[in-house]
């Protein structure tokens, strides 16, 4: 099965995107394997397991819904205009291939606009 795949190049220093990815999933010192959980505004949790850390250049998380799991896999590399940002995603699971197309375009322009703002967010705290 496919995955759905977006990146975007930014001027900022993979460093400070290791950084910012380190301060919001890597809290608390979690480390590759450990589980977490995410209240989200519905006050509905999520969870998730980070199930690898590339120090520096990737990170993996897999988030648990109610029919699939999602494989997040977070990538920076250098690149001669600072940085070039990656996030791939996985569906796993008994219903994956029946709920892929109905949510891909979805999860593509999730992805999109997530790598925008990251960029913006981190441009504005150089």
């Amino acid at each position: 099965m496919g995955c759905i795949e977006e990146s975007t190049t930014t001027s900022i220093p993979s460093e400070l995107i290791w950084k910012a990815w380190c301060d919001n999933y890597l809290k608390d010192g979690i480390k590759a394997g450990q589980k977490g959980h995410v209240v989200v505004d519905e006050k509905k949790g999520v969870k998730f397991k980070i199930e690898e850390i590339v120090e520096g250049k990737s990170l993996t998380i897999l988030w648990f819904s109610h029919f699939v799991k999602l494989r997040f896999f977070h990538k920076v590399e250098k690149c001669d205009e600072g940085s070039l940002i990656i996030c791939r995603v996985e569906l796993k699971g008994f219903f994956a291939f029946i709920i892929k197309p109905l949510i891909s375009n979805k999860i593509r322009k999730y992805i999109q606009t997530s790598l925008k703002q990251f960029s913006r967010e981190l441009n504005g705290h150089q």
